[in-house]
């Protein structure tokens, strides 16, 4: 079975090479009903949803050495809306395709050559409205009260920092924005994204041929080799004795 091991592993590490050359940040998530209320500043923002799952875009990083918690803070009096140092993109789950799917994984891929730290977090519309409004919440009791329809909508919330010299270096970092790709997808059995099942279904049939097929020859073909080897052993000694 050693020469099917092996096999697996080369086929393991060219399904891991694809991703060699980018960064990822990964969070997974659970579907939570709140009452449908009012944004007002999320008419502008991305939607993913199970038509358009996945969005290229580009954000600004903070500079070198600012602290995570320090970037695109908002303050009571003075809600930030405009940062440009973050993004909020609404995570659309009401559509049929994704109405029997409890579990989501959201993930951020971004070239290597671009050292940034991305703080990448899911928040209910409750706790969304809660950031985004200026009275921390007493908005969503007040609208709520008005909407009696519910939703699996949810919102994230993508922070950038730089954390080092860009490869190849730029002229200015303070105008480079980070470019990245965003990709929502439901989970099967609350662990699978959708985007590794053909992996899965195409290794399924390579790796029982392997077992089934490939490794019985092989272990046929030792097998003889080792039976020719105690032949000759046994030969040996009997000149010998």
């Amino acid at each position: 079975m050693v020469p099917t091991f092996h096999f697996l592993s080369f086929v393991w590490v060219l399904f891991c090479s694809s991703h060699v050359f980018a960064d990822t940040e990964i969070v997974n998530f659970g579907v939570v009903s709140s009452a449908d209320v009012l944004i007002a500043q999320a008419s502008e923002w991305t939607i993913l949803d199970s038509a358009a799952p996945q969005r290229n875009l580009e954000v600004f990083a903070a500079p070198l050495g600012s602290s995570m918690k320090d970037v695109c803070a908002r303050r009571t009096s003075h809600p930030s809306s405009t940062c440009p140092h973050e993004i909020w993109v609404i995570l659309d789950l009401d559509g049929s395709a994704w109405l029997s799917f409890s579990k989501f994984t959201l993930r951020i891929s971004w070239p290597a050559n671009y050292p940034t730290r991305f703080e990448l977090e899911t928040f209910t519309l409750t706790e969304a409205h809660a950031i985004i409004s200026h009275d921390h919440g007493h908005g969503y009791k007040d609208s709520a009260r008005n909407h009696t329809t519910s939703t699996r909508r949810q919102y994230a919330r993508i922070r950038l920092v730089d954390t080092g010299v860009p490869t190849p270096p730029v002229i200015d970092a303070s105008v480079q924005a980070v470019p990245f790709t965003l990709l929502l997808e439901p989970l099967y059995f609350g662990v699978l994204p959708k985007s590794v099942i053909p992996i899965i279904s195409f290794m399924i049939p390579v790796i029982l041929v392997a077992i089934f097929l490939i490794a019985p020859l092989i272990n046929k073909y030792l097998a003889a080799v080792a039976a020719q080897a105690r032949v000759d052993v046994a030969g040996r000694r009997e000149k010998t004795a």
